[in-house]
């Protein structure tokens, strides 16, 4: 595991050996994902508040 640097200065990932991304990028390749964010939502309804 190393720690890297990302886009601002002081802020930082972590980036384990093996991985082609850091977890930050990891993340915001997730997020990107639509499909990944649906199937996500539809596994996990039960955590979203209800008003």
């Amino acid at each position: 595991m190393r720690i890297v640097n990302i886009f601002a200065y002081r802020l930082f990932a972590f980036h384990y050996e093996g991985n082609a991304d850091n977890e930050y990028d990891q993340l915001m390749n997730l997020w990107d994902d639509t499909e990944f964010i649906y199937k996500f939502l539809k596994e996990n309804i039960a955590d979203i508040p209800k008003k």
